[in-house]
């Protein structure tokens, strides 16, 4: 069965794979990119965002270890004990906040949500509201009321 996924909430869901797969596999970020809009990771119908994708695969891949130095703060545990699928979120939102003004605080942490509903364990998206919600509020203190 093919998936449809469209704009940037499809390149978010194909960003999250392709970020996981980085984690584990440590295959460069650029085939996986390539892999991803070749469907080598699954069926899905790609009429989402490209360029967008490629943003977050390259730039999160290039400031992730700025994105943990974000998100360490605001763990109720060693960011090593984070769960791969749960810190490739966090990765996205991160950036996100951090670089993508012009999309709303509240858009992002629901896209991770989002995200992590379809992909994460039973509560991680607890974790990551969580988490989002207290980084949003310093990285985004202006924003967040």
């Amino acid at each position: 069965m093919t998936k449809k996924v469209h704009g940037r909430h499809g390149a978010r869901w194909a960003a999250l794979q392709g970020l996981y797969a980085w984690q584990l596999s440590g295959v460069s970020i650029s085939k996986i990119e390539t892999d991803l809009h070749e469907g080598t990771f699954q069926e899905i119908e790609f009429s989402f965002d490209k360029p967008y994708l490629h943003e977050l695969l390259s730039q999160i891949s290039a400031q992730k270890s700025e994105l943990d130095e974000l998100i360490t703060p605001h763990l109720d545990r060693p960011l090593n004990e984070v769960h791969a699928i749960e810190h490739a979120i966090l990765w996205i939102a991160m950036y996100e906040l951090k670089v993508r003004l012009e999309i709303p605080y509240k858009v992002i942490i629901n896209e991770a949500i989002l995200l992590a509903k379809q992909f994460g364990a039973q509560d991680s998206h607890k974790f990551i509201n969580g988490v989002l919600d207290k980084a949003a509020s310093q990285i985004r203190a202006n924003e967040v009321v």
